[in-house]
């Protein structure tokens, strides 16, 4: 009697299947092959092995240096000074111990207390967003979502409202960084002009801070800690990746969030209830639905991750989304309940390289929810299956939320 083997699970972050629900081929691979191999990239989907890789010393996300060599073997001689330097002093691209020092000089205007005198900014400009939305119908995540994101983060580092559209055009390709998979030569070298005009930007956003201090986060950023500081290349880049990495993943929880609101009303109602309720259910939504599904690191050195070992620069995929709905960390993980007693989730990263902008993220969300509930009554979905952020394979959030709603 012959054995028939079952198929292995596929991992395609680019088929359409996936897109639109990689929930149960991640569950797959939890189960059949959680050390899945892709040519030279091990994909771990298992919460405690990505916990346990995002916290190791022995693996890099200092990936750019090697990525733009790699490139520029293709694209010729081509001076990518820029994207070199944005790799040694971009918190998300460094390492120890360059990596700590930004941490504490960046991470002291971001946290909570520090983030508490933007509180009301953020629930103006919320208000205002929600306010003019139409209740005849309109696109959440662009109307909404999105423009609250930008016109917060304008605020936030003191830049004028006119130039949003620049600002979003050149951070939207600079995202390409973070998603290697799809980088060509040719879009490496139209992100670098991208990057040299952002930094020339950003840079002479800095210069007049240094001039003239003002009550925003450029300003913080540039006052000295103790006995040292951050230059002020440092401030225009983590200007940058302020944008970067912050307004796409926070507009993707937005979305995703108002997705559940939208088409489970058993929540909706327990929010209305009483909107105190409002981070609990952030936090669930973060989890359920993550808005930053993957991040890469390479083994610095031989290493051991759960039941597995690794040779010196091994590339690893961490599915962040797959960790926060693994059935051996979260009982029924595919339902979404914000009821779960509180515990950490892997969505906005841990240990060292846990996101610097959690907190800004949270609040953001929490802010709009809050002056969603209060003005709209109801809200209901124009279409049955809206359209998943197809141009990323590391996000997933909504490309429209199509909307109709009724006013408090």
């Amino acid at each position: 009697m012959s054995t028939v083997l079952a198929r292995p699970p596929t991992f395609n972050p680019f088929a359409r299947d996936f897109v639109r629900d990689p929930y149960p081929v991640y569950h797959a691979m939890q189960r059949e092959d959680p050390y899945h191999r892709v040519r030279d990239t091990v994909v771990l989907t298992r919460f405690a092995d990505v916990k346990q890789a995002l916290a190791s010393p022995q693996l890099s996300s200092a990936a750019i240096p090697d990525l733009v060599h790699a490139f520029q073997q293709r694209v010729g001689s081509t001076d990518l000074h820029r994207l070199y330097e944005l790799g040694r002093k971009a918190i998300v691209f460094t390492d120890r111990p360059e990596h700590a020092r930004l941490r504490r000089l960046v991470g002291r205007c971001f946290s909570r207390d520090r983030l508490a005198r933007w509180e009301p900014m953020l629930a103006r400009v919320a208000h205002a967003r929600v306010t003019r939305f139409p209740a005849s119908g309109g696109d959440f995540v662009g109307a909404v979502a999105g423009a609250f994101c930008m016109d917060a983060l304008l605020e936030l580092l003191g830049l004028p409202a006119a130039d949003a559209e620049r600002i979003d055009g050149w951070t939207t390709n600079l995202r390409w960084l973070l998603e290697p998979g799809f980088l060509t030569p040719q879009r490496l070298l139209k992100t670098y002009r991208q990057l040299e005009d952002c930094f020339a930007y950003m840079r002479e956003a800095v210069a007049a801070r240094q001039r003239e201090p003002r009550d925003d986060l450029i300003s913080d950023l540039l006052r000295p800690d103790a006995a040292d500081g951050l230059q002020a290349d440092e401030v225009a880049y983590a200007c940058i990746m302020v944008f970067v990495a912050g307004k796409e993943t926070t507009k993707a929880l937005m979305g995703n969030a108002l997705h559940v609101l939208a088409t489970q009303p058993q929540e909706q109602a327990w929010l209305r209830e009483d909107p105190l309720r409002v981070p609990a259910f952030i936090h669930e939504s973060l989890r359920f639905d993550a808005p930053l599904q993957q991040t890469k690191r390479v083994c610095r050195e031989p290493c051991t991750l759960g039941e597995e070992s690794f040779e010196a620069g091994t590339s690893v995929l961490l599915c962040l989304g797959a960790a926060n709905r693994d059935p051996a960390e979260f009982a029924d993980p595919d339902r979404f309940d914000p009821r779960r007693p509180p515990g950490a989730n892997l969505a906005l990263g841990h240990g060292m390289h846990h996101c610097l902008g959690m907190q800004l993220s949270r609040l953001m969300a929490q802010h709009l929810f809050d002056v969603l509930l209060a003005n709209w009554r109801t809200v209901e979905l124009l279409d049955a299956d809206p359209p998943r952020i197809q141009s990323s394979f590391i996000l997933r959030g909504f490309q429209s939320l199509r909307l109709r709603v009724t006013r408090a």
